[in-house]
This record gives structure tokens, C-alpha cells and sequence, in this order.
């Protein structure tokens, strides 16, 4: 039954997720002081980032989407390649790497990183995202690896797009890298982001 659904969800081409706590388990604990910015339900279309399409109750039987939540408020914004859950998980986005702030060593933010993480911030701060994953889980400082989805698309591979991060491939997670690698491509032809204005 439940490769019969994974084949059936994957023909249907889009999942729609509702707000209403149907398909998923909301946190009892709620930050009262950053409340969740009310949005559209997200649209899960057929992409390289979720081609086994399963639902989120298949996700005892299905290994691979079991990594972490299938969705989740961020409460905060690190960088444009990393935010953090309300209870303190960090999510580091799949095949992407943008300029660091480098909060942590007290240096200069590197060029186009607060332009990369606002951005970032933008599109996913006290909104609710959708993730979806690849091979592993976790990386060596034991944040969540994901693909991050919001109603514009994946923040992944909207960060690319605009030039506001490289591809940074590591296996065995390349569920998305052929597609994100044009997208690359595309924004250093266009001189977009960080291609025009960094060295």
C-alpha cells in the first residue's frame, strides 16, 4: 500500500498542503513574541527535490522523508544558506552556498552576505516552509540538510537564481544538482548577485 501511494502521488504532480494541521503534527510550544506571517497554503509541485512525491503520513515507511518535519515555522535567519526552527534546529539548504556573515568570529560579513541572507530572510522568516530531502540527513555539525520550499519555489534554488550563492555540491545528495548547476550558470552569464559585484 504504501508504494502504491508513493506511485500514485508522484503521477498526481502536486501535494497541497493546508494550514489546518491535517496532514502534519503542529509544536505545542508557540514564540508568542514573532508570531507566523499568515500565508497561502503551499503548493508541492512534481520537482527534482521531491521525485518520490510521498505524502507526509507515508513518512514511517519512507525512509528518505524522514529526515526531519515536513514543515515548520523559522524563527530565525543565519545567513542565505541557513535558518533555525523554533526549537533550535538548524537547517543548512541542500547544494548551496552563500557569502558568510561570520558572526561567529567577529569579522566582516563577506561580499553580498547580508544582501543573501535578507533575501533569505524574506522569503522564509515567521513563515511556515516545507521540507523536503535527499540522501543524508545531517551534515558534520549536525544541522538538518534540506531543500526549503515556500510558495515562489525552492528558496534553494531561488538563492541561485539570483546570484545570491554557488552551487556547493557534496554526495550523495544531488537529487537537484543538474538543475541547480544550470541555474548557476544562467546567473553568472547574467551577471546577476554577487557574479557582478564581487571579486
Amino acid at each position: 500500500m504504501p508504494i502504491f501511494a508513493a506511485v500514485w502521488c508522484m503521477a498526481c504532480g502536486q501535494v497541497n498542503y493546508t494550514p489546518d494541521g491535517s496532514d502534519f503534527e503542529r509544536s505545542k510550544k508557540e514564540d508568542e513574541t514573532q508570531p507566523t506571517i499568515p500565508q497561502e497554503p503551499i503548493e508541492v509541485p512534481a520537482s527534482c527535490a521531491n521525485n518520490y512525491q510521498a505524502p507526509a503520513q507515508l513518512c514511517e515507511e519512507v525512509s528518505s522523508v524522514c529526515c526531519g518535519p515536513q514543515r515548520a515555522v523559522i524563527k530565525d535567519v543565519l545567513d542565505g544558506d541557513t535558518a533555525r526552527l523554533g526549537d533550535g534546529t538548524s537547517i543548512r539548504y541542500l547544494l548551496i552556498n552563500s557569502p558568510e556573515m561570520n558572526t561567529s568570529n567577529d569579522s566582516d560579513p563577506e561580499c553580498y552576505a547580508q544582501i543573501a541572507r535578507d533575501y533569505n530572510a524574506q522569503l522564509v522568516l515567521n513563515k511556515e516552509v516545507v521540507f523536503e530531502y535527499d540522501e543524508e540527513c545531517t551534515d558534520q555539525y549536525g544541522r538538518l540538510l534540506a531543500y526549503v520550499r515556500v510558495n515562489e519555489g525552492l528558496v534553494n534554488q531561488l538563492m541561485l537564481e539570483k546570484g545570491y550563492a554557488e552551487l556547493s555540491y557534496f554526495a550523495p545528495n544531488d537529487a537537484c544538482k543538474d538543475e541547480f548547476e544550470s541555474k548557476e550558470a544562467q546567473a553568472k552569464n547574467d551577471d546577476l548577485g554577487m557574479w557582478s559585484a564581487c571579486d
